[in-house]
């Protein structure tokens, strides 16, 4: 999501002692003060924000017109974003109604995130917990990390992601989901919830009723996920198992279910959010949209009108990302003067939206240091020695039989941030007696990689490929040289190193494992099963297509 722009800030909330006009001698009138239903109106909305621009939001916040922010993720460390909104939280005790800010992140666990992101290193995907299975691990890890998301001044966490990834081509959920088992999701999507909320982290479950099937991204345009009534069932699972324990708050997909509304997004739907959530499925909490910035959501209407749409569907606070939060409050104001948005609507969105405040929104203890804990590091390793996944072997690879020469070349195609925990694979290794050189290509490979490459596995004994997939689109210029290094040596290995779903691209691979994530101790347990350290323990979560 983008963050407003200094110029959309300034035109909106900026005091009159910074505006600017062509008339030195007048000074532009300061905004008037927001009416009690605006003010409510403004509580529902949080827009997002990077470290280094937070402070422009201080103007909004003390006048009363967002009720929250999302923190994007960025080349910042958690000392700096606690920082960043301490200052955002005495601005809301001076707003009109004195509430406490909803301040959100993403962290998820999904391709998206950075090693370095908020100083929390290695987090493994959700696809990761799955292949290891572990409820007490991942409900420790995601308290653990809701230690630290506090500490950082956050109170609310955009996870964990509940969809079941049944659809291979799916460009969006991949490895994001916990499998395709609807059961295993409920179970350990409830783990890392309670895990968050022990923490004080308020969790949520998202995207009701479920984005896995689908084949677009909603990010560009509006998926239809045509599954029957039966099998949209099986979606809804886990968020069922997460009402049952209490989830505080679920998030909607911009995906159309013939099923359930054969006309909008659920986000728009008063058939899914009042009909099948509220209504069927009993759930009383905070009903959140997915950013109103996405294609599928504004992509026609702007996002202040799809504010208004999901508004009337039954959805009580809103991701607006960009979108100016003044023009969001004039056009819902608008919407309940005019009768096209009843103000029960406001009045019961607010009552919510205050409630979790008032539960979650509390300062952190004071803590001794702002650094990741070596059990929070425990646990990273374990739930990677438990996930890593040995999915189909030749004898004699892993682990490694004992040969003449002991030489291997490991070749990695991770983007940059990822490839700092890469080097891990050679510890294990090299403590076998194995020479180990590594190369870390782009991941779409030019002319010169391919040298590199190459040349590397013909000097080699045994050669390791590592491929990188961000869910289920291919790399085309990857796999044709990862093709070329498993023809270039009798005795190959492909790690899979993020989607599993790039195996069936290689079928010429003997020994495969998968990883569901380039960390540092996904990579230190591939080398630990090669080497023959450790025995494999993950099981593949997802059924991959037979091609």
């Amino acid at each position: 999501m983008k963050v407003l722009s200094a110029a959309a800030l300034a035109l909106f909330f900026c005091a009159a002692a910074c505006a600017q006009t062509t008339d030195d001698s007048a000074a532009p009138e300061a905004p008037q003060p927001l009416s009690a239903l605006e003010l409510k109106i403004g509580q529902l909305l949080i827009p997002a924000c990077d470290v280094s621009n937070a402070a422009g939001f201080i103007p909004a916040i003390t006048r009363g017109a967002i009720g929250g922010l999302l923190v994007q993720w960025g080349g910042f460390d958690l000392k700096k974003t606690a920082n960043a909104i301490a200052p955002l939280q005495r601005a809301a005790a001076k707003s009109p109604l004195r509430l406490p800010l909803l301040a959100a992140a993403d962290y998820e666990g999904g391709p998206v995130f950075s090693p370095e992101t908020l100083g929390l290193p290695d987090l493994p995907t959700n696809m990761m917990i799955g292949a290891a299975g572990s409820e007490k691990d991942c409900a420790m890890l995601a308290y653990l990390s809701g230690l630290e998301l506090k500490k950082a001044g956050l109170n609310l966490d955009f996870a964990p992601v509940l969809d079941i990834n049944t659809e291979p081509s799916n460009p969006i959920i991949g490895v994001r989901a916990f499998g395709d088992n609807p059961y295993e999701a409920a179970r350990l999507g409830a783990a890392v919830a309670h895990g968050f909320q022990a923490a004080g982290i308020a969790a949520v479950a998202k995207h009701f009723p479920g984005h896995g099937a689908a084949r677009l991204d909603s990010h560009l345009e509006i998926p239809r996920i045509t599954l029957s009534r039966e099998d949209m069932e099986l979606h809804e699972r886990p968020f069922a198992r997460a009402i049952s324990e209490g989830v505080p708050v679920i998030m909607t997909a911009h995906a159309v279910y013939p099923a359930l509304d054969a006309g909008d997004i659920a986000t728009f739907s008063t058939a899914v959010v009042n009909g099948l959530l509220r209504g069927e499925m009993g759930y009383k909490g905070v009903v959140v949209s997915d950013s109103l910035e996405m294609k599928a959501a504004s992509g026609e209407i702007g996002i202040s009108r799809a504010a208004v749409r999901a508004l009337k569907a039954g959805v009580n606070l809103l991701l607006i990302g960009s979108g100016d939060p003044g023009e969001t409050i004039a056009a819902v104001r608008s919407a309940v003067e005019s009768g096209e948005l009843p103000a029960a609507r406001i009045e019961e969105s607010f009552r919510l939206v205050s409630a979790l405040k008032k539960k979650y929104a509390k300062p952190a203890r004071r803590s001794g240091g702002l650094e990741v804990s070596q059990t929070y590091r425990d646990v990273s390793r374990s739930i990677a020695r438990d996930g890593v996944t040995l999915v189909r072997s030749e004898e004699g690879l892993a682990p490694l039989a004992p040969a003449a020469s002991r030489t291997i070349c490991a070749v990695f195609f991770t983007p940059p941030r990822f490839s700092g925990g890469m080097t891990a694979f050679s510890g294990p290794l090299m403590k076998k007696g194995w020479k180990v050189t590594l190369y870390n290509s782009r991941a779409e490979p030019a002319a010169a990689d391919e040298v590199r490459a190459l040349e590397c596995a013909k000097n080699a004994d045994i050669t390791i490929a590592g491929s990188f997939q961000w869910a289920a689109k291919p790399v085309r210029s990857q796999v044709a040289l990862i093709k070329k290094l498993l023809g270039s040596s009798k005795r190959t290995v492909l790690l899979s190193l993020m989607s599993p779903y790039d195996i069936p691209s290689y079928p010429e691979a003997k020994t495969v494992l998968a990883l569901y994530g380039a960390t540092r101790f996904s990579a230190e347990a591939a080398a630990e099963i090669i080497a023959g350290a450790i025995q494999p323990k993950g099981r593949l979560p997802v059924k991959l297509p037979s091609n």
